[in-house]
């Protein structure tokens, strides 16, 4: 599982060093006593092979479940705009979830289905400032990397992304051993994502 996995994370490059039929029958018959073993493998086998039919078979019936829906969301994110029967789905979950990675996981999925920040944007910005005075977790620097991504649509971010640069006392969890990396990361993200909304120029305030 984790081989097709790191294949997987290189793309369809990969896919000639996979035995396609034999990652097919991995998915009904997944290795040892691994729940998620199947579905981690049919991701694994869309990214390479383009036919994403066994992950959706697996990973939609979750949406809206609980537990799980950022990474149905994913799945259906990587569709693009053949997403877009499900999208009337993320909206509804993008208006019910608020924290985590769920509003991540959602608002990229719509949005790469869509293509439309606008109806994005302000549920991000809603999901981390918050955290402009302290708590950053790894979903909220991951959410300003995607506002970046985004670029100049998603500037009603800005106020919250300078809030992180000049608070006063930084806003990740102190004294630990990922202190300074994760800040170095927040800061690196909303520097990029400053950039990107600003058309490519010089976003210092």
């Amino acid at each position: 599982m984790w081989a097709a996995e790191a294949l997987a994370s290189i793309g369809p490059e990969a896919a000639a060093f996979v035995d396609r039929d034999l990652l097919r029958r991995l998915i009904d018959t997944p290795p040892g006593d691994q729940p998620f073993a199947a579905r981690a493998l049919a991701r694994a086998y869309g990214r390479l092979t383009g036919d994403r039919e066994p992950a959706l078979a697996l990973y939609l019936p979750r949406l809206g479940e609980p537990y799980g829906n950022d990474h149905t969301a994913i799945v259906l994110g990587e569709l693009g705009p053949a997403g877009a029967p499900y999208a009337d789905r993320l909206r509804e979950l993008l208006r019910r979830e608020t924290t985590g990675w769920v509003p991540l996981r959602v608002g990229e999925a719509l949005w790469r289905i869509t293509g439309r920040a606008d109806e994005v944007v302000p549920t991000l910005v809603a999901a981390i400032e918050p955290y402009t005075g302290g708590g950053v977790t790894p979903a909220v620097t991951e959410t300003v990397r995607l506002l970046g991504e985004i670029g100049p649509a998603a500037a009603p971010a800005a106020p919250v992304l300078r809030a992180f640069l000049d608070a006063d006392e930084r806003p990740v969890e102190h004294g630990g051993r990922r202190s300074v990396p994760d800040d170095d990361a927040l800061c690196a993200a909303a520097l990029r994502a400053l950039t990107g909304m600003a058309g490519g120029t010089a976003a210092a305030g």
